[in-house]
């Protein structure tokens, strides 16, 4: 049964991590939609809700002093950079924007270096809507750098 949306009682685990997001310990919610995910690992809802939380996670640790989408221009193969302008464009609720950047730069990457990107952009399509032409691009290019 899938804790998300099947179940007649919701889980406490959601109402708990629904609490954690709405006072800001974005941490907590992670874990606990983690949690849930392994009960329900395909559940779209909880996959978009840990993608979005997982934003707010890593954005506190973003260097605010400039720009982090000038710094990845600016340093275009830098991929902590990139990751980094990725997650401001979903603040920004560009999502599309961020997979399309990240995307095109996988094409670019040496092999070795495309693990980390390739698990952002799959992680943020789930904040995407199917048909955007993002999608398309993002599977394309991810297949492109995987079998070259």
């Amino acid at each position: 049964m899938c804790p998300a949306s099947d179940s007649p009682e919701p889980d406490a685990r959601l109402l708990s991590a629904a609490e954690a997001v709405q006072t800001g310990r974005f941490g907590d919610a992670v874990a606990l939609y983690e949690q849930l995910l392994t009960d329900a690992p395909q559940d779209p809802t909880l996959l978009r809700a840990h993608a979005a939380v997982s934003v707010l996670v890593r954005a506190e640790n973003i260097d605010r002093s400039t720009d982090p989408i000038g710094r990845s221009d600016a340093a275009p193969q830098h991929v902590a950079k990139a990751l980094d302008a990725a997650d401001v464009l979903v603040l920004f609720d560009q999502p599309a924007d961020a997979v399309d950047r990240l995307s095109a730069l996988v094409e670019s990457l040496p092999k070795d270096d495309v693990a980390p990107v390739r698990q952002r952009i799959l992680e943020l399509l789930t904040l995407v809507e199917p048909q955007d032409p993002a999608v398309e691009r993002a599977r394309r290019r991810l297949a492109n750098a995987t079998f070259q």
